[in-house]
């Protein structure tokens, strides 16, 4: 009975899914009469009347670079089997002095320059043993470079379009990782002696500097990346070699499947016109508000993936591209899952240190309460944290404090659980239990889609569907809630799927 229900839920999710995108698709079939210049001729295998969405310019930019300079990196694997080969203690030395060099072509010499500096005054003030001033330095280059200041310097530097998008993207990663080598550094209470300090910054030089990952992520602790490239990374043996080149192929098969997806679902240039996007019905409204994070999934899935693929070829393991979104109800498990780096950096540098430790069941109730409060405050500073490094801007700071409320229910919602009240929820069958989680995390579910909204697209468009679809009456709100109820229950259902097969997996290994 369990499977006919829950074969219920999934051909409700996916039936509705694909009717909103279906809806979306043909309200903005025509939208390149209303902004030209955010398309171009698509494909010609799929006719002359096909226009693809060539808004995006992060998607551009960083496919443009993949195809101009892949000869670099590709370079950069062949060089570093060969040196894991003869001698593995000079592959610090290869890879700062390659990505300097790599950084010089990509970007500009000048550019490339402040890519050094940077990482080099954190390696000065890191020699002071004390984090707060790591942390402080942190944030004031955050600040720095949302500063008109900064604007001035980048144009100083005269870039291209593309040069300055990726030196801008770059900063950003490059931010991260000082702070990461600096406590991991500190944490280490290694003491460099003079002779040691020349190695000490070539390693740092090759944390900070690693292509491609500067300009795509996803982010590694130094802790982390160190202890495989000068440990635990090995030469491959061909057949291995042959299988991860595979894997790097498959990814880049995924990219022509979102090249084509850009023919149809133009979910990217409809968001600057919100005009347009109000004359939508509910359905398309809701179509475009899952259509903006499942191609910024699969976006990520590329991107990620593909670099991800590349650091494999040398033996280097970066975290996993995202978790599909249509599988995540909680945004607790959006912000684990998704960007898998940045939330253990942000777990690692900021969550923990500010005290955000695990609640024990067996806690007194005062002791308890105490570190409910400690965990939200230290969520609040993570969700600060966040929302500077994105950008401040309006929409950011909404989906951010959307975010940090929604997180902050589920700790709430999980000390609730530890009372003795909440343990009577143990006691129903594990059908009733996931039909209530599902009814409670409804609600949860659809705020969490509109802070998506906001973060992928603007603050308008993420009004527009708050006051349409959630603020539009029971019609449109009453079957969403229903379709989203079923989402909540596929959600669950694939997370024990995944359970599952890891406990197997497990229980192989052990055996």
């Amino acid at each position: 009975m369990m499977k006919l229900e829950n074969l219920f839920y999934w051909l409700v999710w996916s039936a509705s899914t694909l009717y909103a995108l279906f809806r979306f698709k043909n309200s903005c079939a025509h939208h390149y009469t209303i902004s030209p210049s955010d398309f171009k001729r698509g494909w010609e295998i799929l006719g002359f009347f096909h226009i693809k969405d060539n808004s995006d310019v992060e998607w551009l930019i960083l496919t443009s670079t993949f195809k101009k300079f892949y000869m670099l990196f590709l370079f950069q694997v062949i060089c570093t089997n060969i040196i894991l080969r003869i001698n593995r203690t000079i592959t610090p030395f290869f890879y700062a002095i390659f990505s300097v060099i790599s950084l010089s072509l990509i970007i500009g010499y000048a550019a490339a320059a402040v890519f050094i500096f940077y990482p080099s005054l954190m390696y000065i003030f890191h020699t002071f043993h004390r984090k707060s001033l790591c942390y402080m330095m942190t944030i004031c280059a955050l600040f720095f470079i949302h500063h008109p200041l900064f604007n001035f310097i980048r144009v100083s530097i005269l870039m291209g379009d593309s040069e300055s998008f990726l030196f801008d993207v770059g900063i950003a990663w490059l931010i991260l990782k000082s702070l990461s080598f600096a406590i991991d550094r500190i944490d280490s209470k290694k003491t460099s002696s003079m002779a040691s300090i020349f190695t000490d910054i070539f390693c740092v030089l090759s944390y900070s500097l690693y292509l491609p990952v500067l300009f795509t992520g996803p982010i590694i602790t130094y802790e982390t990346f160190c202890n495989q490239m000068i440990k635990t990374a090995q030469p491959l043996p061909l057949k291995e070699l042959i299988y991860r080149f595979l894997l790097l192929f498959r990814h880049i098969l995924w990219y022509f499947v979102y090249e084509f997806l850009l023919h149809y679902i133009y979910s990217h240039a409809v968001q600057f016109y919100p005009d347009t996007v109000q004359n939508y019905e509910s359905f398309a409204l809701c179509g475009l508000g899952y259509a903006l994070p499942k191609m910024f999934f699969l976006k990520y899935y590329i991107i990620y993936g593909v670099s991800k693929c590349i650091s494999k070829l040398e033996d280097i393991e970066l975290p996993p591209p995202p978790k599909c979104i249509s599988c995540v109800h909680l945004s607790s498990e959006l912000w684990r899952h998704f960007d898998r780096g940045l939330y253990l950096w942000i777990l690692k540098y900021l969550y923990l240190p500010a005290g955000g430790a695990r609640v024990h069941s067996g806690m007194l109730m005062n002791g308890a309460c105490g570190q409910i409060l400690q965990k939200i405050q230290a969520l609040c500073i993570c969700f600060t944290f966040v929302c500077i490094w994105h950008g401040m801007d309006t929409s950011i700071v909404v989906s951010t404090c959307l975010n940090c409320v929604l997180v902050a229910s589920e700790i709430a919602v999980k000390f609730f659980l530890t009372t003795e009240t909440g343990k009577l929820f143990k006691t129903f069958s594990p059908g009733t239990q996931n039909r209530i989680s599902a009814a409670f995390a409804t609600p949860h579910f659809l705020m969490m889609c509109i802070s998506c909204c906001f973060f992928l697209s603007n603050f308008h468009i993420g009004m527009l569907i708050i006051r349409k679809v959630v603020l539009g009456g029971i019609t449109p709100l009453g079957p969403l809630l229903l379709i989203m109820y079923c989402g909540c229950h596929v959600s669950i259902s694939w997370k024990a799927h995944q359970q599952n097969n890891k406990s197997v997996i497990m229980d192989n290994k052990s055996n």
